[in-house]
């Protein structure tokens, strides 16, 4: 299964490094998200998440109404293209310890971003699947030398 395939649903929303933290997070509770890309698809500047606030801003008491995005956003980001399998992403999730992944395409454009959670629903629903085509398989092979006798 494709990144592409998942990201059929998932949608990306970007806000500006000069944004501040407090409306950051109100679009994220908004939206029901856990991160925001930063910057546009054509130029990811980094990237803000739960994590973000939690570590970068309460830990540090820092004024959510004054702080800029830029000042806390994380900006070492490893993106994924929407062409590589699930798995990859994934592996690479587990990995770095990350929740979420901007997606580009084959022009370097970001297309979205994935989380955790989508991958392991259709990397899980791929499994399921592929088991029970080879239960279905087995079924049918062990019938075929009952039907020869």
């Amino acid at each position: 299964m494709l990144i592409k395939d998942i990201m059929q649903s998932v949608k990306i929303h970007t806000i500006s490094k000069d944004a501040t933290v407090k409306e950051a997070s109100v679009l994220m509770a908004e939206l029901n998200i856990g991160a925001l890309l930063v910057g546009t698809p054509a130029k990811i500047e980094g990237l803000f998440s739960e994590r973000d606030l939690l570590k970068k801003v309460a830990a540090m008491e820092l004024p959510v109404e004054s702080t800029k995005l830029k000042d806390v956003m994380s900006t070492s980001i490893i993106v994924v293209e929407d062409n590589e399998m699930a798995v990859f992403a994934l592996k690479i999730m587990v990995e770095k310890k990350f929740r979420h992944l901007p997606v580009i395409n084959e022009k370097g454009l970001c297309v979205g971003m994935v989380g955790i959670r989508d991958l392991m629903k259709a990397v899980t629903r791929n499994f399921e699947k592929e088991n029970k085509g080879l239960a279905r398989h087995i079924i049918e092979n062990k019938k075929l030398p009952e039907l020869l006798k």
